[in-house]
């Protein structure tokens, strides 16, 4: 694999720096959606954290049971998309759960 430079920040593959993009631009739409703290930002959220964990499962398949090689999935999947999740959720509770 080669690493790509995007910013100064190092990817091992183009496809990683691209799902860092569109998981950058969907966190910070999704901090909008929040701040309305109603029902949509629920299933915003659900939905968010549904594709985490969906993505996590199948870099963990990939990677520790069927030890593919492969670019698109590494370790990093196993420990960023779960990082997110925490993420999407602490941004959330911050709006949703505010008192005013």
């Amino acid at each position: 694999m080669t690493d790509v430079r995007f910013l100064g920040i190092r990817f091992r593959s183009n496809d990683h720096k691209q799902w860092f993009l569109i998981q950058l631009f969907v966190l910070l739409s999704s901090s909008l959606l929040y701040s309305f703290g109603n029902m949509l930002s629920i299933v915003i959220l659900l939905v968010q954290v549904s594709i985490q964990i969906i993505v996590t499962g199948a870099a963990i398949y990939a990677i520790r049971i069927k030890r593919f090689q492969t670019q698109v999935y590494s370790d990093d999947c196993i420990w960023f998309n779960p990082l997110l999740s925490v993420v999407h959720v602490t941004i959330f509770s911050l709006f949703y759960f505010r008192s005013g």
